[in-house]
């Protein structure tokens, strides 16, 4: 993959590898239906929602670290293959909803580290 650095991607249309690292600008992240999608915030210090959009989702990671995260939520419609979530010495700022997955999920894996 190739790599994409920047503090606010907006909407994720492309197959790619995003790098934020050390951002304390940029607005929230919608992930749309795409199959290679690697997604990695490291040291965001303004919270971000991360949206997994409706459609069909294959290899997608999202990989957060030394970050502030209001919410990481798939759409209802959307389907995960294969896909990862990896948490990490991260601040949840929303109370509730925070982390929403999905009902049509197949090989997700999620890893929660404080």
């Amino acid at each position: 993959d190739a790599l994409t650095t920047g503090c606010d991607p907006g909407t994720i249309t492309t197959s790619d590898h995003y790098l934020l690292s050390g951002c304390s600008t940029g607005g929230d992240i919608t992930i749309n239906a795409l199959d290679d999608v690697t997604l990695e915030l490291d040291g965001v210090s303004n919270a971000r929602t991360i949206t997994v959009s409706g459609g069909t989702h294959t290899r997608l990671t999202v990989i957060v670290r030394f970050s502030q995260l209001t919410k990481l939520t798939t759409s209802s419609s959307a389907t995960m293959n294969d896909c990862a979530v990896f948490l990490s010495h991260v601040t949840l700022v929303a109370v509730d909803n925070t982390l929403r997955f999905a009902s049509l999920v197949t090989n997700l894996y999620v890893s929660l580290q404080y």
